[in-house]
Formats: structure tokens, C-alpha cells, sequence
């Protein structure tokens, strides 16, 4: 579009936005326009990035038999495991051949590593490799936990069921009195990938949830490419 000799550069939804809208060339200060063009020289030097947070104590179930025999489980989650690459040894996969996720089954900071099969580099004529599409984090933010013996993890597994294609974590709080579960799935028909948080006592789950993208346009080191200027960063809440 940088190549184009009028003025009209800028791409945006015709008629508002949402599905099912045109897509045509808007002028930058055109005042309908619902976006907001910024010259690259205006974006921001620096990324966005999260704070990164150490897992809490945690203690695994002494005895687990999972619903199906055909499931994968474990005592800790993959962000308390010293390994050289936690995603590839540890976490655990959701999918079906389209998108799906990577689980890590944090407490003090779970992730979701997401992707699609469409989020790739290169071109039809030049052969690329596949990118990650994003992270969701998701922090407990309760107090309930932490460090200490009298604040650890109580009774914590996760697993993956290979029937059911859906993984789960199952833990309580220190005392074991509340009972806190997730599980994860991903959807083809519903083009959803899925987490649902619950727990045996009302306002038991205190969490904020972030959300960052694997490669981001606008935000971090710049590079250079076909005249355009484009921009990738790396984030991370989670500290493995």
C-alpha cells in the first residue's frame, strides 16, 4: 500500500465494524474512520511486557486413577520444572490438526500457548515455518498461596485425556478445603479454544487474565521489510 500514488493507503471496514463489512481504502484523516493511523516513527520503543512470576510451592496428589486409562498426568506443573525447554517436554496438547494449544498447568502463573496453522512466515513462493499465534496468561491473584509450607499447592495433578482430547489440572488450597479444577479444550466446529475455571466454594477464584500475541506489529525492536517497517517482540509472564 506504501507504493500506491494517492492518498489512499489505508484499509478499514466500510459501514462500521464487525463481521460481514466491506473491506476499502480510507484516507488517514478521514474523520469517519475508525481507526487511528500512526506513522512508524510514532510507535513505541519499547514492548509490552508482563512481569515475570516464580510458581508457587507446590505438592502433588499422593494417589490419582484417572476416568480414562488412556490419559497422560503428573504431580507438578510444567512452570515448577527445571528443563532446558519446558513447552517441548512438558506441556500438555490440545487440538485437531487446525489450531490448538499448549497447557502448562500453572498456578501462581498458568499459560496457554496457542496457535493456528494459517500463522506461518514466508510466501506461496518462498517456503516459511510456523509462528506462534499468542499466550494466555492467566495469575492467581487470591493470596491464597505462595512459597511457604502453610501457603503451598495442596494435592495438584494434571492430565491429559486422550479419549476425551481435553487436559485438566485439579488441586486444592493449603488447608484442602477448597477444591479448584480447569480444563481445557479445543473446538474445531466451535473455532474456540476453550478454559473453563471453577471451584467448590463461591468467590474462591481470584485471577487476572493477559493475553499477548506471538508476533506483534507496533511494539518492541523494529526490523525492515519491503519498505515497511515491522515490528516483533517476545513476551512472558511466566518464569521457567
Amino acid at each position: 500500500m506504501t507504493e500506491k500514488e494517492d492518498d489512499y493507503n489505508c484499509l478499514n471496514q466500510s459501514g462500521g465494524g464487525g463481521t460481514g463489512k466491506s473491506i476499502i481504502c480510507y484516507l488517514s484523516g478521514e474523520p469517519n474512520n475508525a481507526i487511528t493511523f500512526l506513522s512508524v516513527n510514532d510507535l513505541p520503543e519499547s514492548p509490552v511486557v508482563a512481569p515475570k512470576l516464580s510458581e508457587f510451592k507446590v505438592t502433588g496428589r499422593e494417589t490419582y486413577t484417572p476416568e480414562h486409562r488412556n490419559t497422560l498426568w503428573y504431580r507438578l506443573p510444567v512452570t515448577s520444572q527445571k528443563v532446558s525447554d519446558p513447552w517441548m517436554e512438558y506441556a500438555l496438547p490440545i487440538g485437531n490438526g487446525v489450531f490448538g494449544a499448549m497447557i502448562y498447568g500453572g498456578i501462581h502463573c498458568d499459560r496457554i500457548q496457542f496457535n493456528d496453522k494459517t500463522v506461518w512466515t514466508g510466501s506461496p513462493r518462498k517456503r516459511g515455518s510456523y509462528q506462534s499465534f499468542g499466550d494466555l496468561y492467566i495469575e492467581d491473584i487470591s493470596n491464597v498461596f505462595g512459597n511457604d509450607d502453610d501457603k503451598a499447592v495442596k494435592n495438584y495433578v494434571r492430565d491429559l485425556d486422550l479419549e476425551e482430547g481435553k487436559a485438566n489440572v485439579y488441586y486444592t488450597s493449603p488447608d484442602a478445603t477448597t477444591s479448584y479444577t480447569r480444563e481445557y479444550i479445543a473446538s474445531y466446529p466451535d473455532k474456540v479454544v476453550a478454559v473453563h475455571l471453577a471451584a467448590n466454594k463461591p468467590g474462591a477464584i481470584n485471577v487476572k487474565i493477559s493475553l499477548f500475541p506471538g508476533i506483534q506489529t507496533g511494539m518492541g525492536e523494529r526490523g525492515v521489510q519491503r519498505g515497511r517497517r515491522i515490528v516483533q517482540r517476545e513476551t512472558g509472564l511466566c518464569k521457567l
